[in-house]
């Protein structure tokens, strides 16, 4: 007799975000900084019309030495890093994972078949699949794992413990 196990791999398309905010590559490093504070995004992919030219993060654009020399601001394009790490949405969710961890960033771009921007895998989006015991988001449904215990937040300032 053979036993055959079947092992169900999480998939990118499982964890990724398909809502995508991206940056124009000729919007003012001041504009985009505006944009991805209003939407609480570290960074996001950078397109010249529909093409995927590079990525920018706050901290890229946060450089106050960014500002050229005749006072004209500059623009995504100028400070954006162009190499783009992708991973396609059949992928492993691991794959997306160790292409972070190995390169130190903390956003991975999904590519559709056509090569288009098809999603955004986070480090928060790890995060969030890690806490639910690493189901697909569509099954989810916003509950939480069934556990013995309970997550339980301490507030330091009520225990007296602030500032120590």
């Amino acid at each position: 007799m053979v036993k055959v196990a079947m092992v169900s791999v999480l998939r990118v398309r499982d964890v990724m975000s398909r809502n995508v905010f991206a940056l124009s590559a000729t919007t003012p490093i001041v504009e985009a900084l505006e944009q991805l504070i209003d939407r609480h995004v570290g960074g996001a992919p950078v397109l010249s019309g529909r093409r995927i030219v590079g990525v920018v993060s706050k901290s890229d654009l946060f450089d106050p030495q960014r500002e050229r020399e005749d006072g004209v601001s500059t623009t995504v394009v100028d400070v954006m890093t162009p190499i783009v790490y992708a991973v396609r949405e059949s992928d492993p969710a691991m794959l997306a994972v160790r292409l972070m961890v190995d390169e130190h960033i903390h956003r991975v771009i999904v590519l559709g078949d056509l090569g288009e921007v098809a999603g955004i895998v986070t480090s928060m989006d790890i995060l969030d699949a890690l806490a639910h015991g690493w189901l697909p988001r569509e099954t989810r449904g916003g509950q939480r794992p069934a556990e013995e215990s309970e997550l339980e937040y301490v507030d330091l300032r009520k225990l007296g413990l602030e500032g120590r």
